[in-house]
């Protein structure tokens, strides 16, 4: 029996859990009109027919938190779906499809900007393909939003649904597109597989990847959360009446979230096996910089820090040099060789290509 796992994602209305219940064609998923009804990543399997597959499938859907401007919710999110793609693809057989569903409401003018990047980040960096999936459709034609998607994502294909029927008050729209939907998924999953593979080699090839814009956005958003940050320890500094430690927490963060640009601007052009070798020789002056920051803020007198108003303004001045010294590391990194197992990387991507075509 050929196992089949679909990966559904999108933000809270998108109508992922009405799609879920419609593949399965069982009220497996709650479902609400606007409102967030899926409080945790969950998985449902199930034994189907399928056209040409004698035996039938497996399907297991994982239907997840709707994502959310909300960052800590969105991160926690995408981490466990990583976690369940990489799971499956460790147990995959050479039949078996991983494919993920970004839904989009209809009704939706355009996409959000974070979820486009989340869509070419995780299908190049987990080999995935992904299907648009516009829900909540009354009729197959595409519109402005189809043609945004087009705009932008051009290589992922779209399928237009509605997974229930819809009643209106001159009559009713029958569901449509969820076989459809299902059908390409499993048919044309070798082809998605391949275009995404041939996406991935010619970014680790270097082609159709502008170093220079990656490498100005990283510092120019970099610069920012320097900022930001050294602005926040201005302002609790100046209400706290000993902000050595709160000082060095908000600096580490700094840290931290610099890191986390770095390694999504950086895979962008070397993958994201380059990542970890390179933030480990960052890190180096990162260790190197905490202790600077330990000797300086210990070293400031205390009679000066717990004066509100001048505690503040020490901060901004101690927060904003280490973590602008320290993007200046990150930066430098970009122009280092990438990591030597990305040849590794294009063999096994051209072998898997091949294998695909055969």
């Amino acid at each position: 029996m050929r196992n089949v796992s679909i990966v559904v994602m999108g933000k809270t209305g998108a109508g992922k859990s009405t799609l879920i219940n419609s593949v399965l064609n069982e009220k497996v998923a709650p479902t609400g009109t606007g409102c967030a009804v899926t409080k945790e990543n969950k998985i449902y399997v199930k034994c189907l027919p399928f056209e040409g597959e004698p035996a039938g499938i497996l399907l297991s859907m994982y239907d997840t938190v709707g994502l959310e401007i909300n960052e800590s919710i969105t991160k926690k999110t995408i981490n466990e779906i990583k976690k369940h793609i990489e799971t499956t693809k460790l147990i995959a057989g050479n039949t078996d499809v991983h494919i993920v569903w970004f839904c989009v409401n209809n009704r939706s003018n355009r996409m959000e900007p974070y979820e486009l990047n989340l869509i070419k980040q995780l299908s190049i960096e987990h080999e995935i393909p992904f299907i648009i999936t516009v829900t909540q459709c009354f009729s197959d034609e595409p519109g402005e939003l189809a043609s945004t998607i087009s705009k932008n994502l051009a290589e992922i294909p779209q399928v237009r649904v509605l997974a229930e029927d819809y009643k209106l008050r001159s009559g009713s729209v029958k569901a449509f597109g969820v076989r459809e939907l299902m059908r390409k998924s499993i048919r044309d999953y070798k082809s998605l597989k391949v275009r995404i593979l041939e996406k991935k080699l010619a970014i680790l090839n270097g082609e159709n990847v502008d170093h220079f814009l990656v490498k100005s956005n990283f510092f120019n958003t970099g610069l920012a959360k320097v900022k930001r940050f050294a602005t926040r320890a201005e302002k609790e500094a100046a209400k706290s009446w000993f902000p050595i430690p709160l000082v060095r927490n908000i600096t580490k963060e700094l840290l931290t979230s610099l890191n986390e640009l770095f390694a999504d601007s950086f895979s962008q052009i070397y993958g994201s096996t380059s990542v970890n070798k390179h933030l480990a020789l960052a890190s180096l002056s990162k260790d190197l910089n905490y202790g600077i920051l330990d000797d300086i803020l210990y070293g400031i007198d205390l009679a000066i820090t717990l004066i509100p108003g001048l505690s503040g303004g020490a901060a901004y001045e101690y927060v904003y040099p280490i973590g602008h010294n320290y993007l200046e590391i990150l930066e430098k990194m970009f122009d280092l060789p990438a990591n030597t197992s990305n040849e590794e990387i294009k063999r096994r991507i051209k072998a898997e290509i091949a294998k695909l075509k055969n």
